[in-house]
């Protein structure tokens, strides 16, 4: 009995003694990025965007552990969520950026835009009275002046193509659903076909509505396309 307590010191004694290197290890590995940081941020000859060089420096780490892991920002986490929830704050339009303007191709029923009294084919030259036009202007721009919380207003200017005059309209933002299945119809009398896109919280809803669709409609059998 006492050489096994003696035994079991010993193995704790090594434990903590490996566990406290590995701490200063740690230790001294995180200071070495603090000092990189404070270097760049006090002595580097120009303004440092401090908050990319954390991210690019969060995101070159991730890249060294496996395929499967990934840094994602706020913004990215916030579209997750969007799209995990079935809905987000917006106008609701398809667009298209065509000639380095934004053309709507269609609203969404019911929803802000359509609501506003936009229609497909307008063109948004200004949001919220900046220009909006232009080869400097994408997607991602579009998306963060668009999209806000659920009955905020966004002030934009289009030029409509049926008549070419400009008009300055105001949309109060809404809920926009994400649908998650594409399509759904009968390939022949007894078999329907389904296809989804992504899961969110609304998928069961939407599955299930489109179910009972196809079974109305004589369905016996079920292709259902995940890819």
């Amino acid at each position: 009995m006492h050489k096994q307590f003696i035994l079991f010191i010993l193995i704790q004694f090594f434990i903590g003694i490996s566990s406290s290197l590995y701490s200063q290890d740690v230790a001294i590995e995180q200071k070495s990025l603090n000092k990189a940081f404070k270097l760049i941020h006090n002595h580097y000859v120009d303004t440092v965007n401090t908050r990319k060089i954390v991210a690019d420096a969060i995101k070159a780490m991730v890249e060294n552990l496996d395929p499967h892991s990934k840094y994602m920002d706020a913004e990215s986490v916030k579209k997750s969520n969007e799209s995990i929830r079935g809905s987000f704050g917006g106008v609701g339009i398809h667009y298209q950026i065509l000639n380095d303007t934004l053309t709507i191709l269609n609203t969404v029923k019911g929803g802000p835009a359509e609501k506003a009294g936009l229609i497909a084919g307008d063109k948004i030259l200004k949001i919220d009275g900046e220009k909006a036009y232009g080869k400097e202007f994408n997607n991602s721009f579009f998306s963060k002046k668009l999209r806000g919380k659920k009955g905020t207003t966004v002030a934009v200017q289009v030029l409509r193509h049926s008549d070419h005059k400009t008009y300055d309209i105001n949309i109060i933002r809404g809920s926009i659903p994400i649908n998650t299945l594409d399509i759904a119809f009968m390939l022949n009398n007894t078999v329907g076909y389904i296809r989804l896109n992504m899961f969110s919280r609304s998928t069961m809803s939407e599955f299930n509505s489109a179910l009972k669709k196809l079974q109305s409609k004589g369905m016996k059998h079920l292709i259902l396309d995940l890819r």
